[in-house]
């Protein structure tokens, strides 16, 4: 049983390998039948950015800079594990 399983995945690796690296005959990218790279006579448009939200964060124009203080403490020996019986 264990050696048809593998036979099986094998058999399934190796026909998913034939197919995936087959050689394509179509451009699939540009929708076009051939070779030709699809048409390329059309205008050239630049899409409209969208405006920016009021929330949007912090390096938009009200950002300004902060420091930070660590908070004192008193450093002390980690304690012991507790030991077991």
């Amino acid at each position: 049983m264990k050696h048809k399983a593998r036979g099986i995945c094998l058999l399934s690796i190796m026909v998913s390998l034939a197919i995936g690296c087959g050689k394509k005959s179509a451009d699939r990218v540009n929708g076009g039948e051939g070779g030709d790279g699809g048409d390329t006579t059309g205008p050239v448009v630049t899409p409209q950015d969208p405006p920016t939200a009021a929330t949007v964060g912090l390096f938009m124009d009200g950002w300004k800079e902060k420091s930070f203080t660590t908070p004192a403490f008193d450093e002390k020996a980690r304690p012991l594990p507790p030991r077991s019986r």
